[in-house]
């Protein structure tokens, strides 16, 4: 048994429900209640299923899970430390897995040292090209002084400059790799020749030099006989007059090529990797950062700390922009309290880092429907990585809770006119420092970029509303700030204040489960959790997704065809599951390691028995890659339909409950049975037509 599967196993999911302060009925073989996470008061849209440990909102959340998604939703966490809080409860061991802090580690010293001659290397490059210099110096309007301040510099276009300037100066390929400014590719089928110069094999299409390596096997070319691990220039087939097709091989050539090159360090300004702008619009991606290394997780780094740390200290203010070339810009200006997270949404840890330095933040993101969207979502980060006030104590059902409120003052800065930060410092930058002392509370502006081009006479529109901001007013440190917030959202919805304040918390139904201690776990009865139909159909497909991961393109197009959505991470049920088929997506996204490496190297400790057991139940798949597709789609749109047609049936019971009791929410329930009917009917047609394909 797992260890997902042992903690499921030993708590009672309408037991943690109930706990949580949601007083459920037993209906059948149901339990239904008020749901948790938005204002749903009238009608209970809260479904719980005791005997597949699931539970279901079929109002405004229209989400559901396990108990790891359960208390991951309630209470802002991740799945590992969902996993950690629920294994203490349930009296299960997990094995814990603790990241190296590299840069405590005297082993990546020399990693550092390279980094720091690559910043040498680039920057000689740079001053080399008058091109690139003239667009550093005249588009972006930076000085030569900011220029040399960053580090700034050039990645030469071609595929090996940095390989053969660091190998002669005795760096060894795997430093170069290991600090991530090499790239191998591994597995794929290279045609290549011999360099007449050297002997060594170069990839025909790129100018790569290819590294090969053979078994004791002989060679399945040429019959050759190689030493186990060692380099085989020998290994090859000749197709064509002086080419070579190679198999077995390590593709090895630089990253960043034709890119200005922007030094990233920790904010104790020791290197850690590169950001890398493109100077050709053509190439792609537009920004490519170091790959995660030893030194280097874009989770964990917050662009110019280094340096805004003090300056964030001193003003006890710290701006938040979007991109490596804005800090420069606005560092230039004048205003050093700037950083940038790695082109990605803000993360718990970057959060957690920048809050040592000051409480109030403000997020002055690109002025896009991109930056926008990165505001909400950094929003939750923001939420559940700042500190809280009080103690955490246990209640008398044993549950650990955590009874303070957000300490932060968080703030966004609209940006004016379309423009992005580095364009208003070179407008005004006396603009600039207007902009962040007029930055909005984030509730307001949260409320308001929720209302913009909405219809706030819809009823609809203004449940979804207070449904996201009710949950951030109620995490607000302040009873006073509370109350005014939820006044300006009473006003703007035109409702009642009172319609947003929500009835006090139900205790729990009578049967309570005693807590368990680590160490009593033998003392416990575990809870019997059925392996339900879907979970067996779940468990499969992501075997074959995951032995077979190319498939999921192709399936991806058959449900298109269908007009039917992509395979997502919401067909699954089951929270484990959900993570190993966004994996699996991950993995096919990602071109620096094999699939299944990928997978499993970001598998969460308590999930790599899952990938095993996921393989075993696969072992013998059917040959005929058509029939395995075939098979994928059937199963596919049998979970869509069971889940379409579960949903159907409890929804008509909450439209007749909201209808008899005059609930306005009938007429949002009466839309979702139309749109799971119509959704109903496309997932027959489809099985209709492939029915009708596979007898023609």
């Amino acid at each position: 048994m797992s260890t997902t599967d042992e903690i499921k196993s030993r708590i009672d999911i309408v037991d943690l429900v109930s706990e949580a302060g949601v007083k459920l009925r037993h209906t059948g073989k149901n339990y239904t209640g008020f749901c948790p996470f938005h204002d749903n008061k009238r009608t209970p849209a809260f479904v719980v299923w005791p005997e597949t440990g699931t539970w279901r909102c079929f109002g405004a959340c229209n989400e559901g899970g396990d108990i790891f998604k359960f208390v991951m939703k309630k209470e802002g966490l991740d799945f590992k430390e969902a996993l950690n809080k629920l294994a203490a409860r349930a009296g299960v061991k997990v094995e814990s897995y603790q990241r190296e802090a590299p840069e405590a580690k005297e082993a990546h010293d020399n990693l550092r040292k390279l980094l720091e001659d690559a910043i040498i290397f680039y920057r000689s490059h740079l001053f080399n090209n008058k091109d690139v210099l003239a667009y550093l110096r005249e588009k972006r309007g930076l000085t030569d002084a900011t220029i040399e301040t960053f580090g700034l510099g050039y990645a030469p276009n071609g595929w090996d400059n940095a390989l053969k300037h660091f190998t002669q100066r005795g760096y060894s390929e795997q430093d170069l790799v290991d600090s991530g400014l090499l790239t191998v590719r591994e597995g794929d089928e290279v045609r290549t020749h011999v360099d007449t110069h050297t002997g060594t094999h170069v990839d025909t299409h790129t100018g790569t030099h290819v590294d090969t390596y053979t078994s004791t096997q002989a060679d399945r070319y040429t019959g050759a006989q190689g030493d186990n691990g060692t380099r085989n220039t020998q290994h090859a087939g000749l197709d064509t007059a002086g080419e070579r097709r190679l198999l077995d091989h390590r593709r090895i050539y630089d990253r960043f090529r034709n890119r200005i090159m922007i030094p990233i360090r920790d904010e104790q300004g020791r290197m850690a990797g590169f950001g890398a702008r493109i100077v050709d619009p053509d190439d792609v991606p537009k920004f490519l950062n170091s790959p995660e290394t030893p030194i280097f997780s874009k989770g964990r780094l917050l662009y110019g700390l280094d340096r805004a740390r003090k300056p964030i200290r001193a003003a006890d203010q710290a701006v938040i922009v979007e991109g490596y070339l804005d800090v420069i810009a606005v560092h230039q200006a004048g205003y050093e309290n700037v950083v940038s997270p790695m082109g990605t949404a803000l993360t718990d840890d970057q959060l957690r880092l920048l809050k040592r330095f000051s409480r109030r933040i403000v997020l002055a993101l690109d002025p896009d429907t991109a930056g926008q969207k990165a505001v909400l979502r950094g929003l939750e980060a923001a939420r559940s990585a700042m500190d809280r006030e009080g103690e955490l104590g246990f209640d008398a059902r044993g549950l650990l809770k955590n009874e303070a409120r957000l300490q932060a003052d968080l703030r966004v800065a609209s940006m004016p006119d379309g423009l992005d930060p580095d364009e208003i410092v070179a407008r005004d930058k006396d603009e600039w420092k207007r902009l962040i002392e007029n930055a909005k509370p984030i509730v307001t502006h949260v409320m308001e970029t929720l209302a913009a081009g909405q219809d706030l006479n819809d009823a609809k529109v203004k449940n979804q509303i207070a449904a996201q901001v009710l949950p951030l007013i109620e995490d607000l440190p302040s009873p006073l700030e509370r109350d005014t917030y939820r006044q300006a959202l009473a006003r703007m919805l035109r409702v009642d204040e009172d319609a947003l304040i929500g009835a006090p918390a139900q205790g729990p139904r009578g049967r309570r489960a005693r807590p368990v201690q680590p160490g009593q776990a033998g003392e416990s009865a575990p809870v019997a959790v059925v392996s339900s139909p879907s979970h067996i159909v779940e468990a499969y497909c992501l075997g074959v997704l995951f032995r077979r991961p190319d498939l999921l393109y192709r399936l991806d197009r058959r449900l298109e065809e269908a007009r039917l959505s992509a395979l997502a991470a919401e067909d699954f049920e089951y929270t484990d599951h959900q993570i190993f088929l966004r994996l699996i997506r991950q993995s096919l996204e990602q071109v620096e390691s094999d699939q299944h490496q990928y997978v499993a190297s970001h598998l969460p400790d308590a999930l790599k028995g899952l990938a095993g057991n996921l393989l075993a139940q696969v072992e013998k798949l059917d040959p005929v890659e058509e029939r395995l597709l075939e098979e994928l789609q059937r199963l596919t749109l049998k979970l869509r339909r069971a889940r379409a047609n579960l949903d159907l049936t409890q929804t008509r019971f909450l439209q007749e409950e909201a209808q008899q009791g005059g609930d306005p929410h009938a007429l949002q329930y009466q839309q979702q049975v139309l749109r799971l009917a119509k959704l109903l009917h496309s997932i027959d047609q489809a099985n209709k037509r492939w029915t009708l394909r596979r007898q023609t």
